[in-house]
């Protein structure tokens, strides 16, 4: 006999389904890192944090930091609301550099030192909205080109649901989900600052959306661990420890954790780069890798090209590629993908030109595309200063690609 469910239950019942659905779609968005995976990254970058008072202050405040780096993804789960379903969101917007300066401007003009309980809330979600997005760059752009080699099946729509999934039985993460801490009155006071008519109802809802996804998501591993794990044993044999998976992102999130720190307990101006794929002196790099840059601060995207980052070989001649920036407007990732394989065992250098722009002003969206991306009325409204001086370093490739 069947038990009739209570009012409670049929709710309860009724966000678990839309929980589940939610964990799909909101995961691969745009094929980056899921729910889990960034929590994992970001849990491993609290251990590589070297300067003491950030790494106790970060450690003081883990489950905003943790609640920061998932929250531009919690815009997305608004998309599987009926109220909210066929409305622009602030998913697409908050992944961006656009946002992040709003943000960081918010708190300089909110939080004077020393800093309060309430502002070093704000400053601990902001440095998980800072690893959010370098998360994602090390991830589609290093991590998942050589995964998609390595495993075909990862070319399908899959590519971050399945990986989302199996990492959390391939590495115990059952009872890892986080308390979601939200700034909600200020996340809605930086949006309104920016233009942007997003309400606080929708900032909570997007939040608890996410939330009940990450803990849903746990019901649904087994499937995912009997019928998908053999299609990608490469992936989560390396999701760890591959460039652009778990350990080399958290590297480089520590290294701007350390950066941003200085900018706001130091008023320090920040280095152009955060890091670089490969890294600067690099012996045996890999021939067929892309080279990735990890920026400091936002630059406009058009800005960066193939006129301002340039690869060339030992005869000093440039390497024929082009340039992918992470972000239609505004980035803080970009990366040269060369033609054809470099050559093994030559040195390259690098070089990244004051054509390169920094983002410094942080505009609003008076248009949105279909994604939920923002659509600039013309290139004028996305302003900026010329980096101050070349920079240059080098790599030498190894003597054949790396699996």
């Amino acid at each position: 006999m069947e038990l009739p469910l209570d009012t409670k239950e049929k709710n309860f019942v009724k966000k678990i389904i839309l929980a589940a659905l939610i964990v799909g779609a909101v995961a691969s968005p745009a094929f980056a890192a899921g729910m889990s995976t960034h929590q994992f990254m970001t849990e491993t970058a609290l251990e590589k944090v070297s300067d003491p008072e950030l790494k106790n202050f970060l450690e003081a405040h883990r489950e905003m930091v943790l609640t920061g780096t998932v929250f531009p993804d919690t815009g997305f789960a608004l998309r599987y609301t009926v109220e909210y379903g066929k409305k622009p969101d602030y998913g697409e917007f908050a992944h961006w550099p656009p946002f992040f300066n709003g943000y960081l401007a918010y708190i300089r003009a909110h939080c004077p030192q020393p800093f309060d309980g309430h502002c070093q809330d704000l400053i601990a979600h902001l440095m998980g909205v800072a690893a959010h997005t370098t998360e994602d760059g090390a991830y589609d752009e290093i991590f998942l080109p050589l995964a998609a080699k390595m495993d075909p099946a990862t070319l399908t729509l899959d590519t971050d649901v399945v990986p989302e999934f199996l990492l959390i039985a391939r590495f115990h993460r059952w009872k890892d989900v986080p308390k979601y801490y939200i700034p909600t009155d200020d996340l809605y006071a930086i949006f309104s600052s920016m233009g942007l008519d997003y309400s606080r109802k929708e900032i909570i809802l997007g939040n608890k959306l996410l939330h009940a996804a990450t803990t849903a998501e746990r019901v649904l591993v087994w499937h995912y661990w009997d019928s998908d794990r053999k299609k990608i044993a490469w992936t989560m044999d390396h999701i760890y420890s591959a460039p652009g998976g778990i350990d080399f992102s958290a590297t480089v999130v520590a290294k701007y954790w350390e950066i941003l720190w200085r900018m706001l307990d130091k008023n320090e101006a920040p280095p152009l780069m955060v890091s670089t794929f490969p890294e600067a002196g690099a012996v045996s790099a890999d021939p067929d890798s892309p080279i990735t840059v990890f920026f400091s601060a936002g630059k406009i995207s058009r800005t960066v090209n193939s006129s301002t980052f340039i690869v060339a070989g030992p005869d000093g001649k440039a390497v024929d590629g082009q340039v992918k920036n992470y972000g239609l407007d505004a980035t803080n990732v970009s990366t040269f993908i060369p033609k054809d394989p470099l050559a093994p065992g030559a040195t390259y250098t690098v070089t990244l030109t004051t054509g390169i722009y920094d983002l410094t002003n942080h505009p609003g969206c008076e248009r949105f595309g279909n994604s939920g991306h923002c659509l600039t009325t013309s290139e004028n409204d996305y302003q900026g200063k010329p980096i101050a001086s070349n920079y240059s370093w080098t790599f030498t490739t190894g003597s054949s690609a790396k699996p």
